[in-house]
């Protein structure tokens, strides 16, 4: 279920996928997170932020950086709080 939550084209939907996934600890999850960092909608790139951070690794920090630039506020602090995660 989380699998096709994930790939749904409604922003709800993938939110809600990436919430779960945080809450399973689903590590494999990241890898998924990272191809949403470009998702046109601010919720779902903000999600995967907070996913990256929780379960992604230091190859995560260089896009993650990239976000710091987002034109959304919760985005940009949410990709901080995850680099600030991965670094330790």
């Amino acid at each position: 279920i989380t699998r096709r939550l994930l790939d749904s084209d409604q922003a709800d939907d993938v939110v809600a996928g990436l919430r779960i996934a945080r809450h399973c600890n689903w590590r494999s999850a990241a890898t998924v997170a990272r191809r949403l960092f470009d998702h046109p909608d601010a919720r779902v790139r903000e999600q995967a932020c907070l996913a990256c951070g929780e379960m992604g690794g230091p190859s995560l920090v260089i896009p993650l950086r990239g976000l710091l630039r987002d034109p959304d506020p919760r985005v940009r602090r949410a990709a901080d709080n995850a680099i600030a995660r991965i670094e330790g």
